[in-house]
């Protein structure tokens, strides 16, 4: 995307900014968010368990918390455990919990929903089966506690934890995407940064 404005390059809150990208955004819903524009627009929407690190850092692939304050790996490599942030919330105010992630990524690996990032999670002990249609649940994906989250793997893979900072991996309220449905493509329930405005497809995305 080309950025247009002016002023200081130091982070602040506030302020407008302007994109012009050369395609439409073609869908605000996570699950399906594997095209670059739609990538672009909803890391800015929705926050997951992990973000990468800035590009100038020493290491591109480094991890810092988002949604996660901190976690653990058992030393076996198969079970990860995130703590979520207290103070972490959707645009309506409720808090983000452990069953929101459960509930987002037993969606993600539904086969009635056909999501291109469904595959990427299939280390997950008991995806596999929900993949096939074989379970309504994942096995290995629970909430231990109301701001605790666990994983566990069919085998160790050192690269899980970058999957978890992907724009397929964050949070969503089951009440909200029951409500809107269809819908849940133009009508995002986010705990980013920004929210959205207005979207004019193939012209205008506020």
């Amino acid at each position: 995307p080309r950025f247009f404005g002016s002023g200081s390059t130091t982070p602040h809150r506030g302020g407008t900014l302007t994109l012009s990208i050369t395609d439409d955004v073609r869908t605000l819903d996570p699950a399906f968010s594997n095209d670059e524009f739609s990538v672009l627009v909803d890391h800015l929407l929705f926050d997951s368990l992990l973000d990468f690190a800035p590009a100038d850092s020493a290491d591109p692939t480094a991890l810092r918390p988002a949604l996660a304050e901190r976690w653990e790996v058992a030393p076996d490599g198969l079970v990860y455990t995130f703590h979520l942030r207290a103070n972490a919330r959707f645009w309506n105010g409720e808090p983000v919990l452990a069953e929101d992630f459960v509930y987002a990524f037993e969606r993600l690996l539904g086969p009635e929903l056909g999501s291109p990032g469904a595959a990427f999670y299939a280390g997950i002990a008991g995806a596999q089966e929900r993949m096939e249609g074989k379970a309504k649940h994942v096995a290995g994906i629970r909430g231990l506690e109301a701001r605790t989250l666990e994983f566990r793997l069919v085998q160790p893979d050192a690269s899980f934890p970058l999957l978890l900072a992907l724009t397929f991996a964050p949070p969503l309220k089951r009440a909200h995407v029951e409500k809107v449905g269809d819908r849940i493509r133009d009508t995002p329930l986010g705990t980013g940064p920004f929210t959205v405005e207005a979207w004019n497809p193939g012209e205008k995305l506020v």
